[in-house]
């Protein structure tokens, strides 16, 4: 499974991480992830809402939930942001 790296940010607690995602995950499987990460690591800065989105930072290009990462373009380097 060929997975690539990428920036994921959160405005909301003032952080980012870095994270290899597989291309093949479809971007509601990589969303329901990253919520659950950010909720159980910061606690109290911020909370999981069905309405989230994941971004990529540098278009402001909404990921579609129904495709993959590759069919993205999702590569090494990219960064996102969770809204």
């Amino acid at each position: 499974m060929d997975k690539v790296l990428v920036e994921i940010r959160v405005p909301a607690a003032d952080a980012k991480f870095d994270a290899f995602i597989p291309q093949t995950s479809k971007g509601s499987e990589v969303l329901e992830i990253v919520k659950g990460i950010f909720t159980s690591m910061f606690e109290g800065k911020y909370k999981q809402v069905s309405d989230s989105v994941l971004c990529v930072y540098d278009t402001g290009k909404l990921l579609d939930i129904n495709r993959t990462m590759y069919e993205q373009s999702i590569k090494n380097g990219t960064k996102l942001v969770l809204i």
